[in-house]
């Protein structure tokens, strides 16, 4: 059993180094976005109330899991053409 589940490792794909070279960008850009209205709440902008930013967020959030969700993938996809 074990000789066999080492000769499968070998045709197996990971997807998990393409998750983790798109998760840290995302988080960062999510950072920023997140900074950013935070301090536009604190210049004393219109974005006001808490229902506010927590839907701006939330939108923002599915736009860029959606974006990780594509990059990712693109690149599993990518990397199947190859092989």
């Amino acid at each position: 059993m074990k000789a066999l589940m080492s000769r499968l490792s070998d045709c197996q794909y990971m997807a998990f180094s393409k998750k983790n070279r798109y998760r840290e960008k995302i988080s960062k850009q999510y950072n920023i976005a997140f900074n950013q209205l935070m301090q536009q709440r604190g210049d004393g902008e219109k974005v006001e109330k808490p229902e506010h930013i927590a839907r701006i967020l939330r939108s923002f959030r599915l736009k860029v899991l959606h974006l990780y969700c594509n990059n990712v993938r693109r690149d599993i996809y990518v990397d199947s053409l190859k092989v």
